[in-house]
């Protein structure tokens, strides 16, 4: 099963990599830290995001998926979900987090990260085995058994923009243009991704897990490329749901690539690097 490291091995090897800049790439994150110092201020005027630990909370997480891949999207059987919610043989073994909106708490979006259980083929417990191809597994293989997860049910309610344009609502004082023009929960949408991702680094330090591996849609990984987030791909397109990509992340690496190229959207990804120092297991005693 390989060997985890220890939580404070994870961090001090995460906040290395990620605040390694050479060059003209340490200019232009010196440049934009004031940008994303407010990029991470108007996220946090809006969103909320944390694990999903309590029952309440992952029913929570089971009945937004319920709506968005049964009733949005058609991908679950919503008469195989009788109590309106959505889960499998994966959530046992799954760490679940949920973005909130501050104004009424609302759930927003959700995701997982599921950690393989199988011994002695580890990854074979894995969502992504029941559809990847032999290629894709090949490159899956070579990833840490002891600290690899996938990101799974990555699910953003199609009601959040009027959520966050309700009556009442908390709204950021700016947002950034990198978000996109429209109305103003058409430009949060890419924020909400950003939380998703936030929850996942959280998770990810809690539990020692290095590295990701995931199926997304071709949208998806443009969106995170636009955030400075690039997945190494695993194989072919395969057909999952509509055509998926396997892919994979070293989360130092990503991180790191992330801090270089889009430093305002790193910071809301690590809350300006907490999530990667000791801090987090402090706040968390």
């Amino acid at each position: 099963m390989g060997t985890q490291p220890s939580s404070e091995t994870l961090r001090a090897s995460l906040s290395a990599a990620s605040l390694t800049l050479h060059g003209a790439a340490y200019g232009a994150a010196r440049e934009t830290s004031l940008t994303g110092l407010a990029a991470l201020r108007h996220f946090d005027d809006v969103f909320r995001e944390a694990p999903a630990v309590e029952n309440r909370e992952i029913e929570d997480a089971f009945k937004l998926r319920y709506q968005v891949y049964c009733l949005d999207r058609g991908f679950e059987n919503a008469a195989a979900c009788p109590e309106g919610m959505e889960r499998d043989r994966y959530d046992d073994q799954a760490l679940h987090c949920l973005l909130r909106d501050r104004a009424s708490a609302r759930p927003l979006g959700t995701v997982r990260l599921v950690r393989p259980a199988a011994k002695p083929i580890w990854f074979a417990d894995l969502p992504l085995t029941d559809y990847a191809t032999q290629e894709s597994l090949e490159h899956i293989v070579q990833l840490p058994a002891g600290s690899t997860a996938e990101v799974s049910r990555f699910a953003i309610a199609r009601a959040a923009r009027e959520i966050l344009q309700a009556p009442g609502a908390v709204t950021a004082r700016q947002i950034d243009r990198a978000a996109g023009q429209g109305t103003l929960g058409e430009r949060l949408l890419p924020y909400m991704s950003l939380g998703l991702i936030r929850g996942l680094v959280r998770l990810s330090m809690q539990h020692g897990i290095t590295h990701w591996c995931l199926a997304a849609e071709p949208s998806l990984l443009r969106r995170l490329r636009g955030f400075g987030l690039h997945f190494r791909t695993a194989g072919p397109l395969v057909e999952h749901r509509g055509l998926r990509q396997i892919c994979y992340a070293d989360l130092a690496e990503l991180l790191s690539r992330a801090h270089a190229e889009r430093p305002e959207f790193w910071d809301i990804i690590t809350v300006g690097g907490f999530l990667l120092s000791g801090d987090l297991a402090r706040a968390a005693a």
